[in-house]
């Protein structure tokens, strides 16, 4: 089976995707494309995300790759905790990637034998931001925190204090 060279299309406004399960996908997307940027801006590597897709329609929604190393294999449903057939077409060919299955409407997460993981969609967006913006590892990142997360902190803060103050008046 060859893999097919195409593209996929993500907006970073997922207000503007109707279909619920394709937002899912959306909203990962959004959040493993700040990792990337963060591993090359921060941290120096070369980080790239894309799909996998057979000719026979096989697929895997996301493949996250760090100096030329894959390092996950993604798929996200809306409620199959079913662990997808194309992680056993796929993994093998990305020996050093950990597959991952992200389910919105799941109460617990699930490991298996071949290495891949159930998770639930919404604790695993909670965990990766928090590591994201929280993690102090150099100055790089203490700088990015203050400059760039904090002030947009502080920005909607002010905008959600105030809003109640000019509607009084």
């Amino acid at each position: 089976r060859s893999l097919l060279k195409d593209s996929k299309y993500y907006f970073y406004d997922v207000g503007q995707v109707i279909d619920q399960s394709a937002k899912l996908e959306n909203i990962v997307a959004c959040a493993l494309l700040k990792e990337c940027h963060k591993q090359e801006d921060i941290n120096g590597m070369e980080a790239s995300l894309h799909f996998l897709r057979t000719k026979d329609g096989k697929e895997i929604d996301f493949l996250t790759v760090m100096d030329n190393q894959a390092t996950r294999l993604i798929e996200v449903k809306q409620s199959d905790t079913n662990l997808s057939k194309s992680f056993d077409l796929f993994l093998p060919l990305f020996p050093t990637a950990k597959g991952i299955q992200l389910v919105k409407n799941t109460n617990q997460n699930t490991n298996f034998r071949n290495g891949c993981r159930v998770e639930k969609l919404s604790e695993w967006l909670c965990n990766y931001q928090i590591i994201w913006q929280l993690s102090f590892d150099g100055f790089a990142e203490f700088a990015m925190y203050i400059f760039c997360i904090l002030p947009a902190v502080i920005s909607y803060y002010e905008i959600t204090e105030l809003s109640p103050k000019i509607a009084d008046k």
